[in-house]
């Protein structure tokens, strides 16, 4: 077996190096820092490493709205970028998800070029093929390619194996088996490390989850659930573990989204991340740990997982 060149070895290198900035990043916005040499506020680079939404909050939102100010494209879809800190890729998914229920486009119905659509909200292309991305995992617009973006057909029969773009790397099946290891011990190792702030910052999120699904608006689902579960790495208390959490968070973070093509159980969701807040706030570690893992099998068998 050959020694690989260097220059492949730089690239691994500066890899690793990408995804731990954005991993600290993740945790900066909890007021952690999880590492002496830790970088607050790292401002958010899409990639093609799918890491969308690990630099999260502050400055992306921010500097997307300054450049569309500057460029004098400002408008109404582009204020909500300024009023909330969320990930440019998950807040651009959230206002295209907002457009096509505005203008009622139907299933078949064509969307903007995305051009037009980046210039409209004043976003980078990277930043929109990533919130394309996750409409399209979370089956609400179609790509084809050399034609366009679609909105998609609501699907009755729920296909993960047709939604998991990293099949290439793991199965899904992989990643629930490694997420029910994993969250499970985070949660129990979380609790004794929630504050109020913290509490309360879990409540509140699993109170939109609650409201997103009974409107059936699954990007809300979807983006709270993430911020749910980065919260409880970052106070896990355990540096490794957080690492570990960063190095396979694509793809927690793409399993994520598998199970809510069944659009009819949305509302489970929102009880297990209930069942989440009652235990943290009850500071028991043991129920945590059961809550976590029993969301993480319910998640699983809603995408026809069945650990």
């Amino acid at each position: 077996m050959g020694i690989a060149p260097a220059s492949c070895l730089v690239r691994r290198e500066r890899v690793r190096e990408h995804r731990r900035r954005e991993a600290l990043s993740a945790f900066s916005r909890f007021d952690l820092d999880p590492k002496p040499e830790s970088e607050n506020n790292i401002s958010y680079r899409s990639d093609q490493m799918g890491l969308c939404g690990f630099s999260l909050w502050v400055k992306s939102s921010a500097s997307a709205a300054g450049a569309d100010r500057r460029d004098g494209r400002t408008n109404g879809m582009m204020k909500s970028f300024e009023r909330t800190r969320q990930p440019v890729p998950m807040k651009t998914a959230e206002a295209i998800h907002e457009m096509i229920r505005e203008r009622n486009l139907k299933p078949g119905d064509q969307l903007p070029s995305q051009r037009e659509l980046a210039l409209a909200l004043g976003v980078s292309r990277p930043s929109l093929r990533e919130a394309l991305s996750v409409l399209e995992t979370l089956g609400l617009i179609s790509i084809q390619a050399g034609r366009g973006v679609f909105v998609a057909e609501e699907r009755s029969e729920v296909a993960p194996a047709e939604s998991w773009r990293f099949g290439a790397h793991y199965s899904l099946r992989e990643v629930f088996e490694i997420r029910r290891a994993i969250e499970g011990a985070a949660a129990f190792l979380a609790v004794p490390n929630m504050g109020p702030e913290d509490l309360d910052m879990l409540e509140e999120m699993s109170r939109e989850i609650e409201t997103a699904a009974a409107n059936r608006d699954v990007v809300k689902v979807a983006e709270n659930d993430v911020r749910f579960h980065d919260l409880i790495f970052a106070r896990c208390g355990n540096r490794l573990f957080r690492d570990i959490y960063a190095e396979v968070r694509r793809f927690v973070v793409e399993s994520q989204k598998v199970p809510m093509l069944e659009r009819n159980r949305l509302a489970e969701t929102a009880k297990e991340h209930r069942r989440l807040v009652e235990a943290f706030r009850a500071a028991n570690a043991d129920g945590a740990r059961r809550a976590m893992e029993q969301h993480i099998r319910g998640a699983a068998e809603r995408a026809r997982i069945f650990l």
